[in-house]
């Protein structure tokens, strides 16, 4: 996946506004400013980050909120840039650098509580700095921590304790869908999940979360009937585009990305048997995307050949994690889908509402191929 885009004027503005628009660096630059972290902090945390950087020793940290408790992607899902950097700059992250074999303890303790629970870290220096990933939400400051306590309890639901000593994948499925996806990702991050405790960076376990999750999803989807009709599910946020078919077939998913300017656009693809390689064009946007498309398939009963056509404008200044792709395409699927009988017309509404020429589209798309359309542009009932 690509980095977030700038418009032009960007690199010369530099928060000055010259566009006449909500600046998020602008926002970034007072918040650096006006914020003073001490080497000390206290509040209520309930994440963990690990990193990846040096690996095998990582610094593996926990994230700690000064402004009331850390917001979920879900959360933080319909808010704007500003209102998210605000947020996460006030996301303080304290640890130490560990070998993945030895994961402490109190982040396990962290990662398994099913609440915010209160941690004081003091820093060897104050932390500083806001750092922003195509993977991860934004990271506020971050510093290495002399020493990190837990002032609360930790409440660990009962289930996710007999889940623990047990092969990772089998632990998602037990624990999957009752507990939310972000908390399962974090207990994989800690290492508290799979035989042998082993951290996981989290940029790696929020990938192979979605990948486990979607595998569990088509089991109960691939044995189901097709839709009769062609849907189409839409949605917009944060510069980010969606368009996502639903056609009648056997399950096959295909990704497409445009960037602006440009435009730029890379596709990944897979059939029915899945795939064997990593989708490195679009990283992890590509399993996040399959997720939402599986969670919903699995709960209305049906299997598709689906196409998410996702088309990042120049207004995604600055990337904040695949969240935003995973919780877009949920939310897409609330609301009502237009029907077509004819995936040409279906691709002609669409097309007035993307910038990236629809011809474009369909030569970098295998499952618009011309045997595709053929197949799908019949006079009453699609076969």
């Amino acid at each position: 996946m690509m980095p977030g885009i700038l418009k032009p004027i960007c690199r010369r503005c530099k928060g000055k506004s010259l566009c006449g628009e909500p600046c998020p660096f602008r926002e970034i630059y007072r918040l650096s400013r006006e914020t003073r972290i001490g080497n000390e902090v206290f509040g209520p945390s309930s994440s963990v980050f690990i990193g990846r950087s040096g690996y095998p020793d990582v610094f593996s940290a926990s994230n700690v909120s000064l402004r009331g408790t850390e917001r979920s992607p879900t959360e933080l899902f319909g808010l704007g840039l500003t209102e998210i950097i605000k947020l996460r700059a006030f996301c303080v992250s304290g640890g130490f650098r560990k070998n993945v074999k030895n994961p402490p303890q109190i982040l396990a303790e962290i990662a398994l509580s099913a609440r915010p629970v209160d941690v004081e870290i003091l820093f060897r220096k104050n932390p500083r700095g806001m750092s922003f990933s195509d993977y991860l939400q934004p990271m506020g400051p971050r510093g290495q921590a002399t020493r990190i306590s837990l002032c609360g309890n930790p409440k660990i639901p009962r289930k996710v304790e007999n889940s623990v000593g047990i092969k990772a994948e089998e632990a998602v499925r037990m624990l999957y869908p009752r507990f939310d996806p972000y908390y399962i990702q974090n207990l994989l991050s800690a290492g508290v999940l799979g035989e042998r405790k082993k951290m996981v960076p989290t940029r790696w376990s929020i990938t192979a979360v979605d990948e486990i999750l979607s595998k569990i999803n088509l089991s109960f989807v691939k044995h189901r009937p097709w839709f009769d009709d062609i849907l189409v599910y839409s949605t917009e946020y944060l510069g980010n585009r969606y368009e996502i078919i639903l056609m009648p077939g056997n399950w096959s998913l295909e990704v497409i990305e445009s960037w602006f300017p440009g435009p730029e656009v890379v596709s990944e693809f897979e059939g029915f048997r899945g795939r064997t390689n990593y989708a490195s064009e679009e990283g992890g946007g590509y399993y996040a995307a399959k997720f939402a498309v599986t969670e919903f398939l699995r709960k209305v009963r049906r299997q598709a050949s689906v196409l998410v056509i996702r088309e990042i404008s120049e207004k995604y200044v600055l990337p904040v994690g695949v969240w935003q792709v995973r919780e877009s395409i949920r939310q897409a699927f609330t609301k009502k889908p237009e029907r077509f009988q004819d995936i040409r017309e279906a691709l002609d509404v669409i097309g007035k509402r993307i910038k990236t020429p629809m011809e474009v589209i369909k030569r970098k798309s295998r499952l618009l191929s011309q045997k595709t359309l053929g197949w799908f542009c019949v006079s009453g009932k699609i076969r």
